[in-house]
This record gives structure tokens, C-alpha cells and sequence, in this order.
């Protein structure tokens, strides 16, 4: 495995994983407080704790898409076309994470005061998540043009390729930054 594609993975996985941790920690200091003041409401505020991971599974996978092709890649447009896939998952996952928290401590608040919230209050909590989404969908399109995801093993990509490779990810990171506003 060469450095973009050790790269790619690093930033797929690390940075999403940033995220979720940093979302989680958000989520579960209300978490805390609102089962301490009233444990029956242990349930709910579980839902929203938990939601914070979803972007780290989401880099997880395309770490694991690289890191089982990854070794056949030889070529060094393929391999920063792996970066661009990697840092398109990785940046969104990190503000989809952010996102996630900042939403889901909210919600809890809200439904410590009112229960009949949980439902409308989830929809805002799960919203930032769309963000990731986004960015693993460009990162799923990145390996399959470079054919990572067929059925052939020569991973060449030109130049091109690369280039719109990265344009590609750095346009889902900038906009991916609204996951966290």
C-alpha cells in the first residue's frame, strides 16, 4: 500500500472517527444529566448518543473498500484518486459528527421537557448525517471510476481522473462544512 492510499484510509477513518467521538461526547454529557434528573428517559437519550456514530461507520467502510484493493494499486493517479475518495468521507464524516452533537444535545434538552418532542426533535438530530452521506457517495463514485469496485483488478486512472478525483471531494468537503452549522 503506498502513502496517498495509507493516507486515504487515515483520512477516512480518523477523521469521521474524530467526529462521532467528539459528537458523542456532546450528547452524552446531556445524556448524563437528563438520566440523572429522570432515569426513565434512559431510552431516548440512548437513540441520540448512538446516532453520533454513524459517520465512523461510514468511513469504516470505505477504509475497508481501500484497504482490501488497496494493495493492487500501483499507479500514482489512482492512488490520489483514493486520496480524494478517503478525505471525501473523512471531512464530511468529521462535520456530520459535529452536527449530530450539536443537534442531539439540543434535542435532549428539549425532550427533558417534553416527552411528545422525541419524534420531531430526531428528525433535526439525524439531518447532519445526510452530510456524510454525500461524501460517501462521492467516495463510492471515486472507486468505481477508478475501478475499485468492478469486477476488473487494473486500478488505472489518469491524470484527469485524478484531478476530478479531487476536485470532487474538496467541493462535498466545503459544502460539507453545513453539517456542522
Amino acid at each position: 500500500m503506498n502513502i496517498f492510499s495509507l493516507f486515504s484510509v487515515l483520512s477516512a477513518i480518523g477523521l469521521s472517527g474524530v467526529g462521532s467521538i467528539l459528537g458523542i461526547a456532546m450528547t452524552a454529557s446531556v445524556s448524563t444529566r437528563l438520566v440523572a434528573e429522570k432515569p426513565e428517559r434512559f431510552g431516548m437519550a440512548l437513540v441520540f448518543t448512538v446516532l453520533a456514530e454513524t459517520p465512523v461507520i461510514y468511513g469504516l467502510l470505505v477504509s475497508l473498500f481501500i484497504i482490501m484493493s488497496g494493495n493492487n494499486v500501483n499507479n500514482f493517479y489512482s492512488s490520489l484518486s483514493l486520496l480524494g475518495s478517503g478525505i471525501s468521507v473523512g471531512v464530511t464524516g468529521l462535520f456530520s459528527g459535529l452536527g449530530i452533537g450539536i443537534a442531539g444535545s439540543a434535542a435532549i434538552g428539549a425532550i427533558s421537557e417534553r416527552d411528545d418532542l422525541f419524534g420531531k426533535a430526531l428528525v433535526f438530530a439525524v439531518l447532519p448525517e445526510s452530510i456524510v452521506i454525500y461524501g460517501l457517495l462521492v467516495s463510492i463514485i471515486i472507486m468505481r471510476g477508478i475501478g475499485l469496485l468492478g469486477v476488473n483488478t487494473l486500478y488505472q486512472a489518469s491524470s484527469s481522473t485524478a484531478y476530478a478525483s479531487l476536485i470532487s471531494s474538496a467541493v462535498v468537503c466545503i459544502t460539507g462544512g453545513s453539517g456542522y452549522y
